[in-house]
């Protein structure tokens, strides 16, 4: 770590001391090229044990990721294979069959963008 990380780091530090609570969200985790050095970043802001500072980390299910922050997570919630993926069908549908625009496509192509965007490896 660099003295100007550090610099930085201690800085956050007394920022999230002089409120009531603090709300961190890492979004995303598991498409960042950084990932690790965000994961080690988490491990630092938790050593701190600050009761106040609360984080939120969203990630598909990676191993990686997964061991990495295992002793850290109280909570968690697996969107996967939920109810939340027929409310997503149902929309994408709904746009697809109904947007002025989008309408206008021929139903193949349509389809496709269906298929692509539910996919379960990556779409949304």
């Amino acid at each position: 770590m660099s003295i100007d990380d550090h610099v930085l780091i201690v800085t956050l530090r007394s920022l999230v001391l002089t409120f009531h609570n603090v709300y961190m969200v890492f979004d995303a985790l598991d498409e960042r090229s950084d990932c690790e050095e965000i994961l080690q970043f988490i491990h630092t802001i938790e050593d701190w044990d600050i009761e106040r500072l609360h984080l939120a980390v969203t990630s598909r299910q990676l191993p990686e990721i997964e061991e990495s922050l295992s002793g850290l997570v109280t909570e968690k919630i697996c969107l996967h294979d939920s109810k939340l993926n027929e409310d997503i069908v149902i929309y994408v549908a709904d746009k697809l069959q109904n947007d002025k625009t989008l309408a206008k496509w021929p139903p193949e192509i349509r389809l496709q963008i269906q298929n692509k965007l539910l996919d379960e490896e990556g779409g949304m």
